[in-house]
């Protein structure tokens, strides 16, 4: 499930059925495929993780913990 979270930010919610390394694949191929379909302009990709129940349940605590793990990954690239 995919959704437009507000401006420039998407939540993105995936089943229970995969695990970490395959949310790790599937982002970086988000990442790629993003690159690819608009190489005409300056693109960067940011992303955060959180995954439930291990980390909460609550959709706004999640939410903030993949936001501030967003942010994290914006001022490690310098976005």
């Amino acid at each position: 499930f995919v959704s437009r979270f507000g401006g420039d930010e998407f939540v993105v919610v995936i089943s229970e059925d995969e695990n970490r390394c395959d949310i790790n694949n599937l982002l970086n191929r988000i990442q790629k495929l993003l690159e690819e379909k608009f190489k005409d302009y300056s693109l960067s990709v940011s992303y955060g993780i959180a995954v439930a129940p291990e980390e909460g349940t609550d959709a706004y605590q999640l939410i903030q913990l993949a936001d501030g793990r967003m942010y994290k990954m914006k001022n490690y690239k310098k976005n």
